[in-house]
């Protein structure tokens, strides 16, 4: 009697923990495609910043129409490359935040060679630094720091 009722027992624990790992299987199911449709949602957005785009603002200060400053983005290699008219500035892609809207760029490298302007320099490799996010704003986006305050404003 008691081997028939210690296997019936054994059987319910066994019929309960397999219940509980299809039940937990199912939310991780759920819970990964949830994270799929959202990146699918929001890689569109990421994708749509591939190409070169001109600086016309750093923060508040507007850009002369007429300079070469831009930020160029190679989303298949995951690199970008950015100029204020004379130095070069190029590193890699990072999206490891939790945002959707997520960038940074790290290993970045930039030549040295003395410029006319060499504020504006100085604003575009401290907004590559800084920046944490973008924000599409009708046809420009916004390359934003961590508190979300605006660095660049980018449009093709």
């Amino acid at each position: 009697m008691k081997k028939e009722l210690l296997t019936l027992s054994m059987g319910a624990l066994l019929m309960a923990s397999c219940g509980g790992a299809q039940q937990s299987n199912n939310q991780e199911t759920n819970a990964n495609e949830s994270a799929e449709v959202v990146a699918q949602s929001n890689s569109v957005a990421f994708e749509a910043l591939a190409g070169k785009w001109n600086i016309v603002k750093f923060g508040a200060n507007e850009v002369a129409r007429d300079s070469a400053s831009f930020i160029a983005f190679d989303i298949d290699s995951m690199r970008m490359s950015a100029s204020a008219g004379c130095n070069g500035i190029g590193g890699e892609i990072s999206r490891t935040g939790s945002n959707a809207d997520f960038i940074a760029f790290e290993n970045v490298l930039a030549t040295q060679m003395m410029c006319e302007n060499m504020q504006n320099e100085a604003m575009l490799l401290d907004a590559v630094n800084k920046t944490r996010a973008f924000r599409p704003e009708g046809e420009k986006i916004n390359l934003v720091d961590e508190k979300d305050s605006v660095l660049v404003v980018l449009q093709k």
